[in-house]
């Protein structure tokens, strides 16, 4: 007796399709990357301005002798919704605009973090605006202006160096340990501080919600 072959049915191959489908859906998972790490070295040819702008993550700012702004920017995707696949990462990088007075440094994806590290020798003025995370400076010459919408604000400078300050706080508190001759006014939930110190730099910082510190030590 002959064996009887049947032709696949419709709903067979519909199932095969979506089979097909979700190993291109995987294999496109996979390929996918939610965390990457780009550098960049930049050289100083006279410009005054150093500002760094970021949406949300961080940024670290150390003093470096070279003569260049050396930047490593960790970046991770989040996820947009609870069933929504992590941010893919891989083709993205922080946006640089350089002026005969300026290097600009930025980056503002929707939900991606970046944490900025950078490098760099004294400038002037130097800018720091972060929606939401942490900034932090240490023993960095130069006027330097910061701006946090949500988060926190760190700064470590040495007191000789320390000439105007004005500081505040939407919702929050200031700190500043070893730093005298300034008085912090508390509110009910906000804070200011100002004055004028013996050096020659100065240091502007506004949080709206979080916290200040400013610490003095010598070098």
């Amino acid at each position: 007796m002959s064996a009887t072959y049947s032709q696949p049915t419709s709903l067979y191959r519909a199932v095969q399709g979506l089979g097909f489908t979700f190993l291109i859906s995987a294999s496109g998972l996979a390929m996918a990357t939610e965390s990457a790490t780009v550098q960049h070295q930049i050289e100083v040819a006279g410009q005054t301005h150093l500002v760094i702008d970021n949406g949300v993550g961080s940024i670290e700012l150390r003093y470096s002798d070279s003569p260049y702004v050396e930047v490593e920017v960790a970046l991770e995707g989040k996820r947009s919704g609870w069933l929504r696949r992590k941010v893919d990462v891989s083709e993205m990088d922080i946006r640089q605009r350089i002026s005969n007075d300026t290097i600009r440094l930025s980056f503002n994806e929707d939900n991606v973090n970046a944490r900025f590290i950078v490098y760099a020798p004294s400038f002037a003025q130097t800018q720091m605006n972060l929606g939401v995370g942490q900034v932090s400076s240490r023993y960095f010459e130069g006027d330097l202006s910061i701006s946090v919408g949500v988060g926190e604000a760190q700064v470590t400078l040495d007191p000789k160096q320390l000439g105007s300050v004005s500081a505040s706080v939407g919702v929050g508190g200031i700190d500043t340990p070893g730093v005298n001759g300034f008085t912090v006014e508390r509110r009910v939930v906000s804070a200011t501080l100002g004055g004028q110190g013996e050096g020659d730099y100065r240091l502007s910082i506004d949080v709206g919600v979080g916290d200040i510190n400013i610490a003095a030590r010598s070098e």
